[in-house]
């Protein structure tokens, strides 16, 4: 299982954080007349590792919905005991 969500930024911090009953909807910050509120998948705390995915695979740069698709594809491979080899 693979997950970036509002809750967390992996699986485990999704998990942990929908149980103990949190939101991930917040009110916009940058948008003071905004009045609903929004589910915003939180900064990385690791940039450095976010760097060398998107050398890694360059096109996660043509939008954040790949780069996160592909963040959530990784945690889910190495979830599952496989490794990137067992695909080729």
């Amino acid at each position: 299982l693979g997950m970036v969500t509002p809750l967390g930024n992996n699986a485990i911090k999704s998990w942990n954080s929908l149980t103990n009953g949190m939101s991930g909807i917040e009110r916009w910050k940058e948008q003071t007349d905004f009045t609903l509120g929004v589910g915003r998948v939180k900064p990385f705390e690791n940039p450095e590792e976010i760097k060398k995915l998107i050398s890694a695979n360059p096109r996660a740069m043509d939008s954040r919905f790949i780069l996160l698709s592909i963040i959530a594809a990784q945690e889910a491979i190495v979830n599952s005991g496989l490794s990137p080899e067992d695909f080729k």
